[in-house]
């Protein structure tokens, strides 16, 4: 373990001093780059519900209500539960018979927005190199994390016992880092799916909540550790030293 808080303080030491990650920038990446997938997966769920005043909407006045909820759930001014409520007024719809599938096809959209996919790796690739180049976005990782599950209000430090020494930090650190290289590890070698991993992840590090935006902000965090493309990181002010 001392050498785990060996690795986290020089990781904390290098990229403390680069350019500040702004977490905003990947959770809008994140939902706006899986927009249009979302805006299916909710047209394909209430298509199964037969609710008659929809077959005359306009289908792009939807997703433009659509974008709109995605655009206010990202901002903190709904919680992705209330989003039903939301489009049932805005498109004036009687589900009485139908509320809790309305609210499932809900949930189908706002979760697809965070959606997550597999590490691009070739089995020829250095396996290592790929281990260095996800620790070396570790610790910013780990900042755009908490400063997501601070910001929708599903922080650790909402928990009473969640008050740690510098110590128990880096233990924490160390051990969030072995868990996100063991599932990574089972997503790219053994069939286990993206979206598996990320809630393996959310269970080490936030234990039983239920918020929707626990097990999201944990996809932004995998999403910011895998994505192999130089650009995003390079947007975010955090070109990788590796490449």
């Amino acid at each position: 373990m001392c050498l785990k808080f060996q690795i986290i303080l020089s990781i904390g030491l290098i990229l403390s001093t680069s350019a500040e990650i702004n977490h905003d920038q990947v959770i809008n990446y994140l939902s706006s780059t899986n927009l249009p997938q979302a805006q299916n997966a909710f047209h394909n769920c209430i298509a199964n519900l037969n609710i008659k005043s929809l077959e005359k909407m306009d289908y792009n006045r939807i997703n433009q209500f659509l974008k709109r909820m995605s655009d206010e759930i990202i901002s903190c001014n709904i919680y992705p539960e209330k989003m039903s409520e939301k489009i049932i007024e805005f498109l004036k719809l009687d589900i009485s018979n139908i509320e809790k599938k309305f609210e499932e096809c809900c949930t189908i959209f706002h979760s697809s927005l965070f959606a997550v996919e597999k590490p691009k790796f070739d089995i020829k690739d250095d396996l290592k190199t790929y281990k260095n180049l996800l620790e070396s976005r570790f610790y910013q990782a780990n900042k755009i994390l908490d400063r997501c599950l601070s910001k929708y209000g599903t922080g650790r430090n909402n928990d009473g016992h969640n008050k740690y020494t510098e110590t128990s930090i880096l233990e924490v650190r160390a051990k969030l880092l072995d868990c996100t290289f063991r599932n990574i590890d089972e997503i790219i070698f053994y069939n286990l799916s993206p979206v598996n991993g990320v809630r393996r992840i959310k269970a080490f590090y936030l234990g039983s909540k239920k918020y929707a935006f626990a097990e999201y902000c944990v996809a932004v965090y995998y999403t910011y550790l895998i994505f192999n493309d130089s650009t995003f990181h390079q947007n975010l002010g955090t070109s990788d030293r590796t490449q």
